[in-house]
């Protein structure tokens, strides 16, 4: 399995570029919290810093649906993967310009338009690439060399974090995601060739023949949605806790953002084989869903020490590195190719509402109450959709139905 996966051209071209991806993206991401603080003060960082992941998380999952659909209508699907990587480093770059809070929520939010831009495509050529044994695998493995990306930026942060200001650490974002539009540009093909999937330009064809399998798991994809918090946020909660507790804050959150990233890319590929071999639903429900409940719960005791911080952390990549690796190889199993445009964007964008949704109810619970009333609910919420996506496998079974479909 893996040997195929490892010769394919798309696969490690995908891996390459998200390499260089995360380089970019993740040391601006570690730094985040500190220079949200810099600007806007320690009482207004935590509304800026979760309007910007907010709506960041929401701008991108949006158009990830625009451009989903516009991928299956349109020849040359690598030159729109390869512009996402430059939007998205562009704009990071700029927020190294911001001097207000208001600056990081727009040019964050603008930045993320370039995910929207190049996911869909990506992953559509990605799955029809492999053959429908080895999704979790091949999805595994570029979600591997993103993470590794994350580990090799944020290692070359916390060497250079006492020489470099913030500001550089953004300007710097530029260069990676250009050699990751140019990796795309040079090694990637289109399994289509370049003849579109569909000529009709109406979205709500498209919609009505999305299986009621595809459906349902849109709903427990929903459903854990509403629990999600972004690791950029719980970050920041670390920040504060090593700051009030006299240690120096931003290697700290480094040090933990390091093996969070160092978790998910170590068991990105790890969680595509496991889900190929024994289950992508299951392993999807305990491993993903179950483990990111366990992590934020286990979040309640502010204890200020690496070797608790860093464990929890690390369950939470795992989490991450699974639901990421297998919701796209569950959808990819659930769709023929020439659905899978649009059906990835439809998933982006249940996920983006989502989690627009739980960052209003976390964040209020957080504020007019206390942090562990989110954690509690994070916690139960997780285990519902964990319980619920179970139970879907065991009843339904998500499948790809292929009498349903006509090309």
């Amino acid at each position: 399995m893996w040997k195929s996966v490892l010769r394919n051209t798309n696969v490690l071209t995908f891996s390459l570029a998200g390499f260089f991806s995360d380089v970019s993206q993740e040391p601006a991401l570690a730094v985040l919290p500190s220079f949200v603080v810099a600007i806007a003060g320690q009482h207004a960082a935590p509304f800026y810093l979760g309007v910007a992941m907010g709506l960041s998380e929401a701008f991108s999952h949006i158009f990830k649906l625009v451009f989903g659909w516009l991928s299956a209508r349109i020849a040359h699907r690598k030159w729109l993967v390869a512009s996402g990587y430059i939007v998205e480093g562009g704009f990071m770059a700029l927020i190294g310009f911001a001097t207000i809070g208001w600056h990081i929520v727009i040019l964050r939010a603008i930045s993320r338009i370039g995910k929207g831009m190049r996911t869909p495509a990506r992953d559509a050529m990605l799955s029809s690439s492999v053959d429908e044994s080895n999704y979790g695998a091949a999805f595994g493995l570029q979600r591997t060399g993103d993470t590794f990306g994350a580990v090799v930026g944020i290692g070359l942060l916390l060497g250079f974090v006492s020489f470099v200001s913030d500001r550089f650490v953004f300007f710097f974002a530029l260069i990676p995601a250009l050699l990751a539009a140019l990796s795309i540009i040079i090694w990637s093909y289109d399994p289509r060739g370049d003849t579109p999937l569909a000529h009709d330009w109406r979205l709500l064809p498209d919609l009505w023949k999305l299986s009621r399998d595809y459906w349902r798991f849109l709903i427990i994809v929903a459903l854990f949605g509403l629990t999600q918090i972004h690791v950029v946020v719980l970050l920041l909660r670390q920040y504060n806790i090593a700051e009030t507790n006299g240690l120096l804050a931003s290697q700290y959150a480094i040090i933990i953002y390091l093996f969070y990233n160092i978790a998910r890319s170590i068991y990105g590929y790890i969680a595509g084989a496991i889900g190929d071999r024994f289950g992508r639903e299951v392993t999807l429900a305990i491993s993903g869903y179950g483990l990111f409940g366990l992590s934020v719960i286990c979040m309640w005791a502010d204890i200020p020490r690496l070797f608790v911080s860093i464990p929890i952390f690390m369950i939470l990549g795992v989490s991450n590195a699974t639901i990421r690796t297998l919701e796209k190889s569950i959808v990819a199993q659930m769709l023929p190719a020439y659905l899978r445009d649009v059906g990835y964007g439809m998933l982006y964008l249940v996920k983006g509402f989502a989690m627009l949704c739980a960052g209003w109810i976390i964040g209020s619970m957080w504020s007019m109450y206390a942090s562990w009333y989110a954690f509690a609910y994070i916690g139960c919420m997780s285990a519902i959709a964990m319980i619920t996506l179970l139970l879907f496998a065991y009843i339904y079974g998500f499948r790809l139905s292929r009498d349903v479909y006509t090309t």
